[in-house]
């Protein structure tokens, strides 16, 4: 089943109110990006440089012996040996925490800044667990809350693909099932004015694979025949649109005809054909 946008931005809302002691804090690598004073392969690798230096900082044998002692002392009531080891303990619960808190944040805002950084964030998230997972083979039980939030923070990436998975953009807009349907039939009808039913059906069929896709579809990048087409199709519409109500009406019978529209091979080539009301 499609992960939905909405479902994808419910899910990314909740996560970032786990990273809320992490918001406070600067992201001085994005901030860099946005002043375009970095490229985007120069920010993913100094993110991931500097995550996997902070994770050695943090899980070190220092930090396990430090929690063993603390976890050993609050199980057996040792309040002398726990009054020792307090201080030591909360401060590498905190190290553990932030780490954590600065990972799901910084990765969130890299998701929700384009679908450019989901794999290389997912790429990271990954050479991550594989750094922790040495450390975590011989402390399992402390890792538990590691392990979840790295398999949450894949998931989520798994998720972000697939929200965008079939997306189909005008100009980085995605266009709804409506406004696709519109196109068809603008483009349906372009091809029975122009004498050019082969190349929309072709257009029409590129929009159609373009849903299906596992990867988003901006219409604005399609060369040729076809998308000199398409791009006039928009045009149509665009005209339509400044309309006023006629031209809503317009639109909306592209869009009724454009939703009964269905493709099929004949001995004259691929063909778009309309299903009667």
């Amino acid at each position: 089943m499609k992960t939905t946008n909405n479902d994808f931005n419910l899910i990314m809302e909740s996560w970032r109110k786990y990273a809320d002691t992490a918001a406070a804090q600067p992201f001085p690598l994005l901030e860099q990006y946005e002043r375009k004073e970095l490229t985007e392969a120069q920010l993913v690798e100094a993110w991931e440089r500097d995550l996997l230096l902070e994770m050695q900082e943090v899980f070190n044998e220092g930090m396990a012996d430090t929690l063993k002692q603390g976890v050993a002392a609050l199980a057996a009531g040792a309040k002398e040996e726990w009054s020792i080891i307090k201080g030591a303990f909360t401060a590498a619960m905190k190290k553990i925490n932030d780490f954590l808190a600065t990972l799901v944040y910084q990765a969130l805002e890299l998701i929700r800044k384009t679908k450019e950084f989901l794999q290389p964030v997912a790429d990271i998230i990954s050479k991550v667990w594989g750094k922790i997972k040495v450390f975590c083979s011989s402390h399992q039980k402390l890792c538990k809350a590691v392990v979840i939030v790295l398999v949450m923070l894949a998931a989520i990436c798994l998720m972000a693909a697939s929200a965008h998975a079939g997306e189909v953009t005008q100009g980085g807009v995605e266009v709804d099932q409506a406004g696709l349907d519109a196109l068809k039939g603008a483009l349906y009808k372009l091809g029975e004015a122009d004498m050019k039913e082969e190349v929309a059906a072709k257009a029409i069929q590129l929009i159609e694979q373009a849903q299906r896709a596992e990867a988003a579809t901006e219409l604005s990048t399609v060369v040729g025949e076809t998308g000199n087409l398409i791009r006039e199709a928009n045009g149509l519409l665009e005209a339509g649109a400044a309309g006023g109500e006629p031209g809503a009406q317009f639109i909306s019978s592209l869009s009724d005809l454009g939703s009964r529209i269905t493709m099929k091979m004949s001995e004259w080539g691929l063909e778009a054909t309309v299903a009667p009301k």
